[in-house]
Parts: C-alpha cells; sequence; structure tokens
C-alpha cells in the first residue's frame, strides 16, 4: 500500500490539534495520527473519509521512535515537496 503527503511544515501544531481532537488519551500510549502533521493534508482539512485523520493508540517509544525517523528523513524537505509513503 502506498499513501502520500504533501509537507509543510508550518502550522503543524493546529493540524495536529485538529487531528487528535476527540481522541481521549488513554494511559500508557500515545495517540498517533495519520496523515501526519508534517503534510499540509494532516488536521481536518485532509483526504481521509468525513474529512477526519485517522487515530491509533500506540505504544509511546514506537510513536516516538519512528516520528523522530521519519522528522530526520525529511527534515531537509521543502514545503510543497510530495512525499510517498510504501508501506510494508
Amino acid at each position: 500500500m502506498q499513501r502520500s503527503g504533501s509537507a509543510n511544515k508550518k502550522k503543524i501544531k493546529k493540524r495536529r490539534r485538529e487531528s487528535l481532537k476527540g481522541h481521549k488519551c488513554q494511559k500508557g500510549k500515545d495517540r498517533n495520527e495519520w496523515p501526519m502533521a508534517m503534510f499540509k493534508e494532516g488536521g481536518k482539512n485532509n483526504n481521509c473519509p468525513n474529512n477526519v485523520a485517522d487515530v491509533f493508540h500506540i505504544s509511546p517509544s514506537d510513536n516516538r521512535g519512528a516520528g523522530s525517523s521519519i522528522k530526520a528523513a525529511l527534515s531537509y524537505l521543502s514545503d510543497g515537496v510530495q512525499v510517498k509513503f510504501k508501506i510494508i
């Protein structure tokens, strides 16, 4: 499966807040959203069904480790660059 997004590092906090709204915290878990907040498709203005991001509760170490790796790999990109993820 492949997913894509357009890099847009402005307003990350706003898009993350929009994505996570209504998804309660669970003890010992992080909330992880797709599309990620670093993409313009994140937040409430995205291409997901019902215009809402997918949110899952996952282990903090998995979430933060993956987030850190993705941030490091994509930090050099300019806003507007299309990124394709291949989910294996």
